[in-house]
């Protein structure tokens, strides 16, 4: 009996000593299953209630600049716009690019999403942590312009939140069963 109790209480030593560990683990699973249905959701329907702008700016201002350039339809509706007088809104710039312009996805090179990543992971006392962010400047900045505009359009949905909870519930039972306390 004493011989049970001492395996039982190294087995309660051994999950004392890795649970946060492991928890970190699922944080990081977390984050990036957290990654992928916010994408999937943004690419698919976009963000809540926004549209691409018809607003624009005169062509002549965006000529020479460092919009990305997908194809040579960039260049050409710049140069018919400038010719006409006309502003240029960024849904005329996705659409001459062959983006979709029905809802805000927040893609258009796809770099943005590319580099989000996990930027931190840290424990503090008993919980753990796993932070989304920018791998580079670019992704920061875009990113920072995101919240700004939009708001936490990166945050999970009610439904994502269901699906989640299960992903985890899934992978800490994984991690408990591996210390086979009973």
């Amino acid at each position: 009996m004493a011989e049970h109790i001492d395996v039982l209480l190294k087995r309660l030593r051994d999950v004392r000593a890795n649970i946060l560990t492991d928890g970190l683990e699922v944080a990081k699973s977390m984050a990036l299953n957290q990654k992928a249905l916010v994408v999937r959701r943004l690419q698919s329907e976009g963000i809540a209630g926004q549209q691409y702008s018809d607003k624009g700016v005169p062509a002549y201002l965006i000529e020479k600049s460092g919009y990305a350039r997908l194809n040579s339809g960039f260049d050409k509706l710049i140069k018919d716009k400038k010719k006409n007088l006309e502003n240029v809104a960024w849904k005329d710039v996705r659409e001459v690019q062959g983006l979709q312009i029905g809802f805000v996805d927040y893609t258009f090179s796809g770099r943005t999403f590319q580099n989000l990543t996990i930027v931190d992971t840290r424990i503090d006392g008993t919980t753990v942590y796993a932070d989304l962010g920018g791998s580079d400047q670019e992704t920061k900045n875009k990113l920072s312009y995101g919240f700004a505009r939009y708001g936490d359009f990166l945050a999970l949905n009610e439904e994502e939140k269901k699906i989640l909870i299960q992903l985890v519930e899934e992978e800490m039972k994984t991690h408990i069963d591996k210390y086979s306390l009973v």
